[in-house]
């Protein structure tokens, strides 16, 4: 079911598990995000479903008792996240997954998964229908719609011919020049105080954590590294200390430096804190909520936020991806996205696909009940996955498509990525050398080794084989991995690239 922002995606949802419950059978309902569970929660009791609630911020009695509920079978509806695909649903009559799009189906820690394959096993398992549903469907899910191998939905318009929102283009090298040097663009700044005076809601987007990504001396130049792994460590200004991302190792700030003894430590470049911050200087009279993951460590946290914004008791709410993922809020009439090609700097092939979909999910937030608007800032306008946010989906996909054809990615060519990690660097290297050698035996086209991305995390060196290959039986694969397994390196395996 693909569908714009807005078209009403949720209401299909509701029809037809009224049509499952009057058959007397269960539907499973997954989402992406936890935060996404309550406002989906509410509109299924208010039609009358016994909904049975499963996901990782519940505590093992809550888990229990949900378990057992659902056992027991007097529910009607299972809503989850990923791992709720495990649940031993009787009578099961159809599986929805909800923002199909969303990398948060799989798991990468721990025992691996992929929540949309195991769905498909399940669904063939229980001959029942598999509903994905987004407004920005992979490219992947997409191909295999338009050959055949699923049904193509489409909702074209938002309920009541309600536009999508008007959408604006600011060029911060433009705004540089012209010596505005605020984060907040001048479009930006007059559309938030349009929107105080209106009583209405803005959204405010950055995809990074933290009030700054790190810190540096003035002085000599000195960047605090994590000892552990290979990356400098985060500013979070509300705690007054620099943490980790990856270990979670932290320390108390000082602005003196560690190297030269110099008072001259700051903060370098834009964090979601930093924007907070800077919000209240230029409109101090606005109620500002922060979403992001520091904001929901806490029990409840994310219902607490939906709910305080939801009842208009804050006008402008801020926050990572998280604000971009299945909200509405009818209130919302406005959504900023700051550094919108911050997105494109990731070095994967995959960065440009999260890129547009972010966008996208994240402009669609406005206008839902009301006539909206979103403001897209960057330094690099130009890029076709910026530019197809307002020439729509299909323009995009189209795009797209072509390149992973010339590069040989999915759907074309079956990806993915072996990650070595042990103690010592030139061991790590050798064997990943040497699983290569035995891989190219098999028949896959197999780069690398190189250096992962993070190339050391919690004192352990990493090193990446990239795979391609046309459909082959794994099972050689997982049994080379398994006899190359040492108690000194690791050997991890993921069908999704990049992820390491």
């Amino acid at each position: 079911l693909k569908g714009i922002t807005g078209s009403g995606k949720t209401e299909v949802y509701l029809e037809l598990m009224k049509h499952v419950k009057n058959m007397g059978k269960k539907t499973l309902l997954l989402v992406p995000e936890i935060q996404l569970i309550t406002p989906m929660a509410e509109r299924l009791l208010s039609h009358q479903f016994d909904v049975a609630i499963y996901h990782s911020a519940l505590s093992k009695g809550e888990r229990y008792d949900q378990y057992r509920r659902i056992q027991q079978g007097n529910i009607s509806v299972v809503l989850g996240t990923r791992s709720a695909i495990f649940l031993p649903i009787h009578d099961l009559g159809l599986i929805i997954i909800d923002e199909e799009h969303d990398e948060s189906y799989h798991q990468s820690e721990g025992v691996m998964y992929d929540a949309k394959e195991l769905a498909k096993i399940r669904a063939s398992y229980h001959h029942v229908p598999l509903l994905y549903g987004s407004a920005t469907p992979s490219i992947v899910t997409m191909y295999e719609a338009l050959h055949g191998k699923m049904t193509l939905l489409e909702l074209t318009q938002r309920p009541a011919q309600l536009p999508l929102p008007k959408l604006t283009f600011v060029d911060m090298k433009k705004e540089l020049k012209e010596k505005h040097l605020s984060i907040f663009s001048r479009p930006l700044i007059a559309g938030l105080k349009d929107r105080l005076e209106k009583k209405e809601q803005a959204i405010l987007f950055l995809n990074r954590k933290g009030y700054a990504p790190f810190v540096l001396c003035r002085a000599c130049g000195e960047v605090p590294q994590c000892p552990h792994c290979d990356v400098s460590l985060r500013f979070y200004k509300d705690k007054k200390i620099l943490k980790c991302p990856y270990c979670g190792f932290e320390k108390d700030f000082t602005a003196t430096c560690d190297t030269c003894g110099e008072p001259k430590v700051k903060e370098v470049g834009v964090g979601i804190e930093y924007v907070e911050e800077q919000l209240k200087k230029v409109l101090p009279q606005a109620r500002v909520l922060r979403l992001d993951r520091e904001m929901t460590t806490t029990k409840h946290a994310h219902e607490i936020i939906w709910h305080d914004f939801h009842k208009k008791e804050a006008d402008i709410l801020i926050g990572t991806h998280m604000v971009t993922k299945g909200l509405d809020f009818p209130g919302v009439t406005l959504v900023g996205v700051l550094m919108s090609d911050l997105l494109l700097k990731v070095p994967s092939y995959q960065s440009i696909e999260r890129a547009f979909m972010l966008l996208t999910q994240a402009t669609g937030r406005s206008g839902r009940a009301l006539k909206g608007e979103a403001i897209i800032q960057g330094y690099d306008l130009d890029h076709y996955a910026i530019k197809a946010v307002e020439k729509g989906y299909d323009a995009f996909y189209h795009e797209a498509i072509q390149t992973r054809k010339l590069l040989g990615y999915l759907p074309f060519k079956n990806t993915s990525q072996l990650l070595f990690e042990g103690k010592g660097f030139l061991k790590t290297y050798q064997k990943a050398f040497l699983m290569k050698k035995n891989l190219e035996k098999l028949g896959f086209t197999v780069l690398g080794p190189t250096q992962a991305l993070i190339k050391k995390i919690k004192d352990q060196y990493r090193f990446t084989l990239t795979l391609k290959y046309e459909l082959l039986d794994l099972a050689p694969l997982f049994s080379i991995i398994q006899r190359h397994q040492e108690e000194d390196i690791r050997i991890r395996f993921s069908p999704v690239l990049d992820q390491w």
